[in-house]
């Protein structure tokens, strides 16, 4: 029985990837970031770190998240997400790769931060994805066992992360890191179909 949904953020719930890269780029002083060097970019592990890469030098992020902040006026959840949302009837959480400041920005500019019972950010953690830590923090959050949540993401890092804590893995065929076959993850071509797995 299913008594909890914890949901991915970027390119899950929201198609804010490009408005990071640019609000990086933003940051940086530099023009648009390719897409493989973006998603080069997105595998290191803080703000900081993707900017001192991009720059060469030690940076704040001060710069970053005011440039997030106008981008996120231009984000928008997927088609369906908040109506998937409101019509749960579980308790639904977040864990996001994303630390907390990013988070907290996307989440408020785009409406939906009220609508979760947590949020787990990156940071909230010692250890990324695929490790469990915080998937199983937001199911402690949450008052549910790991092991009777859906877990939906759109990356097989996320799929990945939902069998290590034991919990359902759902791709989320809408986002843009989704690729076919990923052995026994549950398939959800639009954010509503989620809700039949609650049945």
């Amino acid at each position: 029985m299913i008594t909890a949904v914890v949901w991915d953020m970027d390119g899950t719930l929201l198609d804010s990837i490009d408005a990071i890269a640019a609000a990086f780029a933003a940051a940086a002083g530099r023009g648009p970031i390719p897409p493989a060097e973006v998603e080069r970019l997105f595998r290191l592990p803080t703000p900081e770190a993707i900017l001192a890469d991009l720059t060469g030098r030690p940076t704040g992020v001060d710069a970053f998240y005011r440039a997030l902040a106008a981008e996120a006026a231009h984000v928008r959840p997927y088609p369906g997400i908040r109506v998937a949302l409101t019509a749960l009837t579980v308790p639904t959480g977040v864990f996001t790769g994303s630390n907390a400041v990013a988070t907290d920005i996307l989440l408020r500019a785009t409406g939906l931060r009220d609508l979760f019972g947590t949020v787990v950010a990156g940071d909230d953690v010692d250890r990324r994805k695929p490790d469990p830590a915080g998937l199983e923090l937001a199911c402690r959050r949450l008052g549910v066992p790991a092991g009777s949540a859906l877990y939906v993401g759109d990356s097989a890092t996320d799929l990945e992360t939902a069998r290590r804590a034991g919990a359902s893995p759902v791709a989320a065929a809408w986002g843009h890191n989704h690729r076919p076959g990923d052995g026994d993850a549950v398939v959800c071509a639009r954010p509503g179909d989620v809700l039949a797995l609650l049945a």
